[in-house]
């Protein structure tokens, strides 16, 4: 009775080596002028407001060099409003928003980046870039 036992014990432990993992961030794309987009956090949510004369397409905002999530594009004047929860590393691993039944300190918010493509000036194409935001208001 034991051996069947630990055995459903042990199977049922058992992992299928899957991994939710998350976007990898872009270590080798450089990171081009700041662009004039205000992020800052807004309880467990990221706010961004658009203040440039530019809309930006389908991309991917990044938080610290890690953390990834997909964006359907950011128009001119547009104020967007995002879960900090939703943003994965590749481990699978989310950050640290916060919030009232949150069992750690909240992660603290010091860099957000985008990536998206543009047009090359050659016209073979798109590129992909990747800009620096400007985050507001960040204590510890």
């Amino acid at each position: 009775m034991f051996s069947v036992l630990s055995t459903m014990v042990i199977s049922g432990c058992a992992s299928t080596n899957e991994v939710n993992a998350g976007p990898q961030y872009p270590e080798g794309l450089a990171r081009i002028e700041p662009l004039n987009i205000h992020a800052f956090r807004s309880g467990t949510r990221l706010q961004l407001t658009n203040t440039t004369g530019v809309s930006f397409g389908p991309g991917m905002l990044w938080l610290n060099g890690r953390y990834g999530r997909e964006i359907d594009g950011l128009a001119v004047g547009q104020t967007l409003r995002v879960p900090l929860g939703g943003f994965i590393d590749e481990q699978g691993r989310r950050f640290g928003a916060g919030g009232f039944f949150a069992a750690e300190r909240p992660e603290l918010l010091a860099l957000v980046e985008m990536t998206t493509s543009e047009a090359r000036l050659d016209g073979e194409g798109e590129r992909a870039v990747k800009y620096g935001l400007i985050v507001v208001g960040q204590r510890r």
